[in-house]
């Protein structure tokens, strides 16, 4: 049996999210009922790494780990790791303030990336407790565009 790895996690979670997050959306959406949320396909993610590449995009989703894993626990067979993940939504704006509609959408969509890990996250890893937090709204300037984001940290032992 292959080992569960810091790799193994990052790519699980990765297409747990990929493969649940459109129907969150739609779930989201429905509820609403007052503005769609648009989707993701699977070439709109971006593992930590931001390119020029992004702007052909309205939207796309940022992912990755924070940091390196740490060391939590050496008294096992095995060292315990506690690993970060996280996945923003990015939303790539015109300058200016932050409107209310782009925050709302924010929260929207780090609520459905919550969702896909409070419904999907046993599949990832059986009997593996996720700590899940949201990232607050933020805005960042990147070659001259203005990067409005939000998302969720994921925070597992291995």
């Amino acid at each position: 049996m292959a080992k569960f790895d810091v790799e193994t996690l990052l790519n699980k979670t990765a297409a747990v999210v990929k493969d649940n997050l459109n129907a969150e959306i739609v779930c989201i959406n429905t509820e609403k009922a007052d503005f769609d949320l648009a989707q993701f396909t699977d070439s709109m993610y971006y593992f930590q790494n931001l390119t020029n590449e992004v702007f052909s995009y309205k939207q796309f989703i940022m992912w990755g780990m924070y940091d390196n894993p740490q060391i939590i626990d050496t008294t096992q067979v095995a060292s315990l790791k506690k690993v970060e993940v996280f996945f923003e939504v990015v939303l790539v704006d015109d300058a200016g303030p932050m409107s209310e509609n782009v925050f709302i959408r924010l929260l929207r969509y780090s609520r459905a990336l919550e969702q896909v890990i409070q419904k999907k996250g046993g599949t990832i890893r059986s009997g593996t407790k996720f700590k899940v937090s949201s990232l607050n709204p933020t805005s960042l300037s990147f070659a001259g565009k203005t990067l409005r984001s939000a998302g969720i940290t994921i925070e597992a032992a291995i």
